[in-house]
């Protein structure tokens, strides 16, 4: 398995997408309905509430794994997109 997981979400789905880009080994693709894996989903982007991203699995892996270890009735998950900070050359 690589490391590297593309996920692609949208108002009614998630969709985890594994080794489709680089064409080596096995490619596999696993879709879910949000309500089979979240209380309350809101998603909302730019483009008509869709959002891709690629995720190392193992950090994913661990994240989720911590999370447990908190033993809270519900995991509050944010994704936000981080802009690059803006370089002035000097005049």
């Amino acid at each position: 398995m690589g490391k590297i997981c593309h996920l692609y979400l949208n108002r009614d789905n998630v969709i985890f997408l594994h080794n489709l880009l680089n064409g080596d080994g096995i490619q596999s693709i696993a879709q879910f309905r949000k309500v089979a894996l979240f209380h309350d989903y809101r998603i909302s982007s730019q483009n008509e509430d869709c959002i891709a991203f690629a995720v190392d699995v193992s950090l994913l892996h661990r994240a989720l794994r911590s999370s447990v270890s908190i033993c809270t009735a519900f995991l509050n998950i944010s994704i936000s997109k981080l802009f690059e900070p803006k370089f002035h050359a000097p005049a």
